[in-house]
């Protein structure tokens, strides 16, 4: 019932970023394809269209070229969007940006008014760590420690180490334990190890993990946190 500004007039002279551009459903495909070609966009409800003022930038972690090949994502938005590709290494092969990332996130808690800064066997906590959830798993783990006074990640552990006993299948248990707690730590590394496979199989895109295991961002998210439990 009133106009709305979208993300393409808000662009205006700024960048429009595309996150996770894999992830866009194949029909939503040719509307994206219609505006990067004409430079257009329209309002809900308008009858005119409006030139697109702004420079555009895609994300993702899905490989587009074989998901072309697929047939699950579209040639041809692939070309108009691929003018100038450039790849990032995950995060545990650019261990440098891992401090200067660490306290940008802790600045703009401290811009609020919130947080504590990083000491230094703190930061080098997380310089060692692998950070198989790349960015995201480093930003939520800096606020833990600068927010909650949580300990730091432990480099020197294997991420899935399990010092527990197992029996013929190779399961963990204890038997000094009631059943229900010794029920729910399997359970819990059974999430921790789940998360971590299905990390590895989507390079580190949590939104790839969550769509491969069938859950939810925010449950895979808690997934994840048991894996540093």
């Amino acid at each position: 019932d009133r106009a709305h500004a979208g993300a393409f007039e808000r662009a205006a002279g700024g960048t429009v970023f595309l996150d996770e551009l894999g992830e866009l459903p194949l029909p939503m495909q040719p509307k994206l394809l219609r505006a990067l070609d004409r430079m257009e966009y329209r309002r809900v409800g308008g009858e005119s269209n409006a030139p697109i003022r702004a420079r555009f930038l895609a994300a993702t972690n899905r490989d587009l070229v074989q998901m072309v090949n697929d047939g699950t994502f579209r040639d041809d938005l692939y070309f108009r969007i691929a003018v100038t590709e450039i790849a990032i290494p995950p995060l545990r092969e650019r261990r440098d940006d891992i401090p200067l990332l660490a306290r940008h996130f802790v600045e703009q808690l401290q811009a609020d008014g919130r947080g504590e800064p990083l000491d230094a066997q703190t930061m080098q906590a997380l310089v060692q760590h692998s950070w198989p959830g790349n960015v995201r798993e480093l930003k939520n783990a800096v606020h833990r420690v600068a927010l909650l006074g949580e300990p730091p990640v432990n480099p020197g552990a294997k991420r899935m180490s399990v010092g527990a006993p197992t029996d013929s299948e190779g399961l963990p248990f204890d038997c000094e334990r009631p059943y229900k707690e010794a029920r729910d730590a399997l359970l819990a590394l059974f999430s921790a190890r789940y998360a971590q496979q299905m990390l590895e199989r989507s390079n580190g895109s949590v939104a790839g993990a969550a769509r491969l295991a069938g859950v939810d961002r925010m449950t895979f998210y808690r997934m994840m946190k048991k894996a540093d439990e």
